[in-house]
């Protein structure tokens, strides 16, 4: 009303003649004379309003709205609305979007219509962006009878990633809340009970409840011991192609189907081509002889992929026959008896590269297991698989022979000296600390700069006691980084990071002293990084690049003689997880903040074997940096005197 009134011009009032503000913009009257005008009660409304007896008895409220049409056809969405406003062409839902405006939406980055006009959102994003409160009120004001159905209720509910959530979470969320109202479990969930409830509740409209019955299942029922689980899969049954194999060899796949199922989470329909590949190749290795899985060597498997690649077929009557070994010569005659003709044969493919690489790819994660998990065999025969190169059309300028993927790395010698040194007692602290999470955690530069310790972990005040001792929690926390549109991962999975093997007393020591030395640096006590720095460096902010090169160079030079990089020294990390090989190398390096791409690189890309740079040897402009507080041993670790000047 404040602002309207201050809005109203300036006038002559019919009363007292004087100028003054008008209170209406019908009535030429000021708020003084407005206050003295006698009131009647309106015809209309009954109120007690003044200026009645001018419009006949009605109030000039009631005049106004008996003056507005009661509907209109909507400008914007066509049906017939009031109006939102006095003259108005659009109803009140139209016409808010009509004020929100349009441009380009903060959250898709497209031209759309503003549904929130401050934050610039569209209507799906807005959906989006009010979905977690709306979620949380949903499952605080939600009411579901019997105690089994609420719990698989929170169950669910305990899952939700509530960083990511939308408004798809929230209606599944929802639509799951209606059916466990409506529905009773009578018995505990299980597998069968899943897959009846799933055929009854077909169509799109049961989608999201069917989902969340799966999800539940994975959940709370463990595969290797839930007894309808193979009833539940008897429409794709895995182990058929292996049924007339020799027992102690089904029994061995056996183990490796419920590794396939509990370890690696496979679908039946993935398990059955696993075991496709490995009866096709069982049953083709016992017409060579070979009565156990040891004897495989890789001559045999490539032997066997080579015959999978091609085949005979007559050029008279196509009749086909499968090749038995590699350089086979062709039969003499066509075996169809129909045809019989004289050198008709010739080899054509049978199945194409992508097929064989499926094949080869399933050979090599069956005998990676054998190897790794089961300890049955020493080398995998499997061979990797090699990469394809595929012709891309040309745009522009480009290069026109892509330079082949190379991963550097550090000879065992130099990694297994540093190793030892992080356990040693009278190490410098901070020197064995950065090489503790290069080479046990494969860390990257700007993680050992962002690394945090946990907030009960920090001192209240400088020379005070925090509330929990680092030696005793062993664990660290990421910073929070905002993902842009073109970051292909998350980075490493969790928020907090296990130091490893905690059970390990020269760990503890390690932290105890780094502890120590850090306090003695630390300026700020709210500083939460790892590592901190004395000169130069900011009071509460993460350590620079510099800093733990010259950590990384100062340790290694006085450990083994020799300048490593910190770049390399995760690289010669990440390849031995990889060195673990099949599944669990990717799993590995997965967890070390490695995408999929990327993980899958460390199989098959050229290893580039490093020597580092005696300690000697340096730059005219960093004689003097380097030279002043390197200790270097008398003999590196190849055994090269060092002459240091």
């Amino acid at each position: 009303m404040s602002n309207t009134y201050s809005r109203r011009p300036f006038v002559e009032c019919k009363r007292c003649h004087n100028r003054r503000k008008t209170v209406l913009l019908g009535q030429m009257i000021c708020q003084w004379c407005h206050r003295k005008e006698p009131k009647t009660n309106c015809g209309v409304c009954g109120k007690q309003k003044r200026f009645v007896t001018d419009g006949g008895g009605v109030c000039p409220e009631c005049t106004k709205r008996a003056s507005v049409p009661t509907e209109i056809e909507c400008a914007g969405c066509g049906k017939k609305k009031r109006p939102a406003k006095r003259g108005g062409k659009y109803c009140k839902p139209c016409q808010m979007r009509v004020n929100c405006g349009r441009g380009v939406c903060s959250g898709c980055t497209r031209d759309q219509k503003y549904v929130h006009k401050t934050k610039r959102l569209c209507q799906r994003c807005a959906l989006n962006h009010w979905a977690p409160n709306r979620l949380r009120t949903l499952i605080e004001t939600i009411r579901i009878s019997g105690k089994y159905n609420l719990a698989l209720f929170r169950h669910l509910t305990g899952l939700i990633n509530w960083e990511r959530v939308n408004d798809e979470d929230r209606l599944r969320i929802y639509d799951f809340g209606r059916f466990l109202q409506s529905h009773k479990f009578e018995e505990p969930l299980s597998w069968g009970s899943i897959r009846e409830l799933k055929a009854e509740l077909s169509g799109a409209k049961f989608r999201c409840v069917r989902s969340c019955l799966e999800q539940l299942g994975e959940l709370l029922l463990d595969p290797a011991k839930d007894e309808d689980l193979e009833e539940c899969l008897s429409g794709i049954n895995p182990l058929v192609p292996i049924a007339s194999l020799h027992a102690d060899v089904i029994a061995v796949l056996k183990k490796y189907d419920l590794w396939l199922r509990t370890e690696r989470k496979n679908t039946p329909k993935s398990r059955r081509n696993h075991f496709d590949t490995l009866g096709g190749f069982w049953r083709w290795s016992a017409t060579r002889g070979l009565m156990s899985l040891d004897m495989v060597k890789a001559t045999h498997v490539e032997e066997y992929l080579h015959t999978l690649g091609l085949k005979w077929k007559c050029r008279r009557c196509s009749f086909t026959k499968n090749l038995t070994s590699r350089g086979e010569v062709p039969p003499s005659a066509c075996e169809n008896w129909e045809c019989r003709a004289l050198d008709s044969y010739e080899k054509v493919i049978r199945c194409v590269e992508r097929s064989v690489d499926r094949h080869r790819a399933g050979l090599r994660v069956f005998f990676g297991w054998l190897k790794d998990v089961e300890e049955g065999i020493e080398l995998n025969p499997a061979p990797a698989a090699e990469r394809r190169r595929t012709r891309k059309k040309k745009r522009g300028w480009r290069r026109k022979r892509k330079a082949t993927a190379t991963i550097q790395y550090y000879d065992w010698e130099v990694i297994d000296a540093l190793l030892k040194d992080i356990e040693e007692p009278n190490a410098p602290a901070g020197e064995a600390m950065a090489l503790y999470f290069l080479l046990h955690h494969a860390f990257y530069l700007r993680e050992l700069q962002t690394v945090r310790i946990p907030s009960q972990c920090r001192p209240i005040a400088l020379g005070a006691a925090p509330r929990e001792s680092l030696e005793d929690v062993l664990s660290l926390e990421w910073r929070q980084r905002e993902l842009s549109r073109k970051r292909q991962f998350l980075g490493r999975t969790g928020e907090m990071l296990q130091m490893e093997p905690a059970d390990e007393p020269w760990l503890r020591d390690l932290v105890v002293r780094f502890i120590r030395e850090r306090n003695q640096k630390l300026r700020d006590p709210k500083n939460p990084y790892l590592f901190v720095g004395t000169r130069g460096s900011s009071r509460s902010g993460p350590v620079g690049g510099r800093y733990i090169r010259s950590l990384v160079e100062s340790a290694t030079a006085r450990i083994t003689g020799r300048l490593c990089t910190a770049n390399i020294l995760g690289k010669s990390s990440r390849l031995l997880y990889a060195e673990f090989g099949g599944h669990e190398g990717f799993r590995h390096l997965r967890e070390l903040g490695l995408g999929g791409s990327q993980a899958h690189t460390y199989a098959w890309a050229k290893r580039v074997r490093m020597v580092p740079k005696p300690a000697n040897r340096t730059k005219k402009k960093d004689v003097r940096r380097r030279a002043s507080g390197l200790t270097v041993p008398l003999i590196d670790v190849f055994g090269i005197p060092t002459d240091l000047e």
